[in-house]
């Protein structure tokens, strides 16, 4: 019934096209549940153009997760202020803090480096 109100009044000029429009097809907000807390960082770290002896160091190394807290403090230690002029380190942080079941593949010419974020 609403509908036919909006389509009578839209024909006898009392609102506008755009408010006809916007009563007809309402946009109904999508919630978002809240993001999960993530509690660990696994890394996977594969050099391409360095020994056995060393892959497998890092692969021992970093065969357990390594939980947050840990994280945050050594990024509160970085003297890098930017990356790409668009993220800063406390931006970062609370990326990383949030963003759990995350996995973020890296490839380049020298590594091949995997993070799970759990």
């Amino acid at each position: 019934m609403e509908q036919l109100d909006t389509l009578h009044k839209l024909h006898n000029n009392e609102i506008t096209v755009l408010d006809a429009y916007d009563t007809l097809y309402k946009v109904q907000e999508v919630k978002t549940p809240p993001l999960k807390k993530a509690h660990f960082i696994r890394l996977n770290i594969h050099l391409l153009n360095e020994s056995n002896a060393l892959n497998q160091f890092l692969r021992i190394l970093f065969m357990f997760p390594i939980p947050i807290a840990i994280v945050r403090f050594a990024l509160r230690f970085m003297n890098v202020k930017k990356i790409n002029h668009t993220l800063d380190i406390d931006t970062i942080k609370q990326l990383i803090a949030s963003a759990k079941h995350t996995k973020i593949n890296i490839a380049s010419d020298d590594a091949i480096i995997k993070i799970s974020i759990d």
